[in-house]
């Protein structure tokens, strides 16, 4: 019993005690050091408690530590939340900057096309007019000359003195005047009629149905004075039968820059140029085939030419704007697509646009 009493006093107690703590500790979360005090004879139980107290120690310290980090962390996410804040707000200022930046650009370059658009429609005004000249000067003139004619046969008529010859020769004048009045005022009608359409089309942007063949040829009368002192000529090769129901007037304006710069470019050190505009219709699209046998394109041009203010006529009246207007035309307003082809001579395009399209698509 007496051995019982000092085993407990000794070894039992302190051990119970010593896992009461531990148990506490685990309860409790904590690492602080143990109560229970060594014995001082340094038996095992004395060097179990040495043992926590200095894991408890290590783990107080790594703890400090952990808890320091995650504070400096702390600080430093929120000191990233502010500058990501700060960044975002400047960086939507400046996205807000460049769309207003761009808007405007947008609208400059809305209004250089229109301009562009309105100088290509006046060119084609002067030289409708100049052309429309031509035969009404012709009208003028053998209006003049019959009425000369009709004076002179009245006189002879009231003082008797009309022979039958001098009407024969009235009448045989009279022929062929109407005959070079009626030609010269159908070409005028004719060149009139053409260029109302192409530019109530350009000018009215609406769809309709079209042949186009006709129309082609309605494109050309109106850009007829441009050939007139030259040899250049156009070659359209277009089924009669074939129709679309699109924008006329994009078509129009699309074929003018393309002939357009087939003169001023393309046939610059040539007199006697061919135009080739060949169309066909492929499951439900109308292909276009342009081509000249001019100079060409260079390496830059083929890269560039689709680019907003790219010429090669730089302080020599050109814009740049041309060929972008195309671009823009073909995708947005015509639904369709224009790509450079491979030529062994000259400049060729190749256009692909629906056959039919509806207003609110």
């Amino acid at each position: 019993f007496m051995l019982g009493a000092v085993v407990y006093s000794l070894i039992n107690r302190r051990i119970s005690q010593l896992a009461a703590e531990v148990n506490d500790r685990l309860a409790n979360n904590t690492f602080a050091p143990l109560s229970v005090t060594d014995s001082g004879k340094q038996d095992e139980i004395d060097t179990l408690i040495q043992a926590f107290n200095a894991l408890s120690e290590q783990m107080n310290e790594e703890l400090q530590q952990k808890t320091q980090a995650q504070q400096q962390l702390k600080t430093i996410n929120l000191e990233l939340e502010n500058r990501v804040a700060d960044r975002t707000r400047n960086l939507q200022q400046t996205v807000d900057e460049l769309n207003q930046t761009l808007a405007e650009l947008h609208a400059t370059q809305g209004k250089l096309i229109e301009a562009e658009k309105l100088s290509s429609l006046g060119g084609m005004v002067a030289g409708i007019a100049h052309e429309i000249n031509t035969p009404l000067g012709l009208c003028i003139t053998i209006h003049s000359y019959i009425q000369d004619h009709y004076v002179s046969m009245k006189q002879r008529f009231d003082a008797g003195e009309m022979r039958k010859q001098d009407f024969v020769d009235f009448i045989g004048m009279m022929d062929e005047s109407l005959s070079i009045l009626d030609k010269n005022l159908q070409r005028s009608a004719h060149l009139i009629k053409s260029f109302k359409q192409v530019s109530e089309d350009q000018t009215g942007e609406h769809i309709r149905k079209f042949s186009l063949h006709d129309y082609l040829q309605e494109i050309l009368e109106t850009l007829s004075p441009k050939f007139k002192q030259n040899k250049h000529r156009v070659e359209i090769d277009c089924p009669q039968q074939l129709w679309m129901e699109t924008y006329a007037g994009s078509i129009s304006q699309v074929l003018t820059n393309l002939i357009m710069n087939s003169l001023l470019h393309g046939f610059e050190f040539k007199n006697d140029g061919v135009i080739r505009i060949q169309a066909a219709e492929e499951r439900g699209n109308i292909i276009i085939r342009y081509s000249d046998d001019g100079i060409g394109l260079s390496a830059e041009a083929r890269q560039k030419i689709f680019d907003p203010f790219y010429t090669t006529k730089r302080g020599q009246g050109g814009t740049g704007l041309g060929m972008h207007l195309v671009y823009n035309i073909v995708h947005q307003r015509l639904r369709g697509d224009i790509q450079i082809e491979e030529s062994p001579q000259g400049a060729a395009f190749r256009l692909t646009m629906p056959k039919s399209i509806s207003q609110d698509s």
